[in-house]
């Protein structure tokens, strides 16, 4: 789904293809308001995975529909600390114009590392630990602090001299 809306900027896609792929994680929701993951051979099901689904699909404009499942994240994450999860969830409050957002991206500048970046705590939806979750978890909180209203623009600049230092051959 994110990589069709990412598309959708610069080249045409049907909607109805996204309205479709939308839909059909719509009816995998289960009653915990996480995604079931059945009959498919996405991800097992993991906390890093519902946050990606969730914010794929507020990205797609389905945000305003996920109430329980942004609860039920929040609840978990914030409890939880881990900058990656908090940096999805944000990104999927923000774009859902949910206040819980502003919250979040205080707590995730109380944890942003003296060297500008992140570290997720366990791993992200591709499976990144280490040095390639710290830069994933950057991004993300980095994406998500452009989505405020509010600019923290040392906290931003930090972030962006992290994300350059960082960069390698591949």
């Amino acid at each position: 789904l994110m990589q069709f809306m990412d598309k959708s900027r610069v080249y045409a896609v049907d909607r109805k293809l996204i309205q479709r792929t939308a839909e059909w994680l719509i009816a995998d929701i289960d009653s915990s308001g996480g995604w079931q993951g059945k009959g498919s051979n996405y991800y097992a099901k993991t906390l890093q995975r519902d946050a990606y689904i969730l914010w794929a699909m507020s990205e797609a404009g389905y945000g305003a529909e996920l109430q329980k499942e942004r609860d039920r994240q929040y609840d978990l994450f914030v409890k939880n600390k881990d900058p990656y999860l908090i940096a999805l969830l944000c990104n999927s409050l923000m774009l859902a114009g949910d206040s819980r957002g502003l919250e979040l991206i205080e707590m995730l500048i109380g944890l942003q590392k003296s060297n500008g970046g992140w570290a997720g705590a366990e791993r992200s939806v591709s499976y990144s630990k280490g040095k390639n979750l710290v830069i994933e978890s950057t991004a993300l909180a980095l994406l998500a602090l452009t989505k405020s209203e509010k600019k923290y623009p040392l906290v931003a600049e930090s972030a962006l001299n992290f994300l350059l230092k960082s960069r390698n051959q591949y």
